[in-house]
């Protein structure tokens, strides 16, 4: 009986009829193997065309061009970049900024800033001790850091230098009843006598503060005697116990003698038979 082609020939081929017999053809994509038509991997094999940025990927009897991850086909049969940054895809951390890469992005921290893993950590410039110049406070800002002046100090030249204080006319007169002298970033005041230096002032030395004399004004000095019931010590007026005088007792009899700050007193004894008459303790 008669026989189809398909009966003849094997799967994927074309059955072609000659003179008294037939022909198989394996359909493009196949090759035949001597008993079938086995498939071609035209990517392994190398024989296929993809545009750039794509990847082959065979099919029973043919192949695919597949864009890869970050490009988008386009009408021309290309792989175009997809611009993530442009198009809100990347996800960047805070302080930093998304740039485009072929095929994918990048989150670049901005200056000042470093990546930990996770996010964009700020650099504090002030670890580093040479960061700043000489006679400036290092301080740390998001991103940056500053440099200012010390006390005492001028900015000039991008160079902290020392202020003339003594010369400087917008501090005013200094050391006023001394004289200034300048130091690094400071000054400091040489006193006239009569004065005390507080460093940057001259104070009048009150010599009339002793609480317990008396100031008394001569030409081109003073002096301070002790006020009564004080003795000179030294530079202080003690008070005088007038209970323990040495020539006796200054209170009467039938009394306690009571030494105060300057003076004493001398009250009687207790008891209803004395009685304080005239500073006489008497019987009654």
């Amino acid at each position: 009986g008669l026989q189809s082609g398909r009966e003849y020939c094997p799967e994927f081929s074309y059955c072609f009829n000659t003179e008294g017999s037939y022909t198989c053809d394996c359909w493009d994509g196949y090759q035949d193997n001597g008993t079938h038509c086995m498939d071609v991997d035209e990517c392994e094999a190398g024989n296929y065309t993809c545009p750039d940025n794509s990847t082959c990927t065979n099919t029973e009897g043919s192949y695919r061009c597949r864009c890869d991850l970050g490009f988008l086909a386009s009408n021309n049969s290309q792989c175009l970049d997809l611009d993530e940054c442009v198009l809100g895809l990347a996800r960047c951390p805070d302080s930093s900024d998304c740039q485009n890469t072929p095929g994918s992005f990048v989150c670049n921290c901005w200056d000042g800033y470093q990546g930990n893993g996770t996010g964009c950590q700020d650099i504090d410039e002030c670890l580093d001790n040479s960061t700043c110049l000489e006679n400036s406070t290092c301080v740390n800002t998001y991103g940056s850091f500053l440099c200012p002046c010390n006390v005492g100090f001028l900015s000039i030249n991008d160079r902290c230098e020392d202020i003339e204080d003594c010369s400087d006319h917008d501090l005013g007169p200094l050391c006023i009843n001394g004289t200034c002298m300048n130091t690094i970033g400071s000054f400091f005041c040489l006193c006239y006598v009569g004065f005390w230096s507080n460093d940057t002032e001259c104070v009048d030395v009150d010599e009339c503060s002793e609480p317990f004399s008396t100031c008394i004004n001569l030409p081109g000095s003073y002096q301070c005697p002790c006020n009564s019931g004080f003795l000179l010590n030294g530079t202080d007026c003690q008070d005088v116990d007038e209970c323990n005088d040495p020539e006796g007792a200054p209170c009467p009899d039938h009394s306690v003698c009571k030494n105060t700050i300057g003076s004493l007193l001398c009250p009687c004894l207790d008891g209803p038979i004395i009685s304080n008459h005239h500073s006489k303790c008497i019987i009654l």
